[in-house]
């Protein structure tokens, strides 16, 4: 119809008119240290949106297969240790992942099942990071077990 194309229109030239101007920054930029599990890189991992009280839009689902991973990538100004929590819910019991940053050897991460797939809880780990672009990787490799759903990773700034 002509109004949704209008709108359409509208719409569009004020987000051309909402644009900032380049500056010319070559610089890191951090941003708020939170990353949604649904918008990281996903090899064989699928995403949903159905139980309660998730963080964003979504979450990674039904993540049981060997080999499969979530790659986060994330920047820091600074290298040096960061805190990192990864909110998730293990509704069928205990589960593991192997983390890994920067394509480094990957340490194993325990997830303690939860009550239900919508009770979130949070698992605290350390990782160390270069300064500007590093990559944050969860797989389920060798070793690792269980169903997990994630939904973020924070990474204290």
């Amino acid at each position: 119809s002509s109004a949704a194309l209008q709108s359409l229109a509208a719409g569009a030239t004020v987000a051309i008119l909402q644009q900032a101007a380049p500056d010319g920054s070559t610089a890191v930029v951090e941003g708020s240290g939170v990353y949604e599990a649904e918008n990281a890189v996903r090899n064989g991992v699928d995403s949903e949106s159905t139980a309660a009280g998730r963080s964003g839009r979504g979450y990674l689902a039904g993540w049981n297969t060997s080999g499969t991973s979530v790659t986060f990538h994330v920047n820091v100004v600074d290298g040096g240790s960061y805190a990192v929590d990864l909110r998730y819910a293990a509704g069928a019991g205990n589960a593991t992942r192997s983390l890994s940053v920067n394509g480094a050897a990957a340490t194993a991460v325990s997830f303690p099942g939860t009550a239900a797939w919508d009770a979130w809880s949070t698992v605290p780990t350390t990782v160390t990071l270069s300064p500007g672009h590093n990559t944050i990787t969860l797989t389920y490799g060798p070793g690792d077990a269980n169903y997990l759903n994630l939904d973020r990773l924070a990474l204290a700034l």
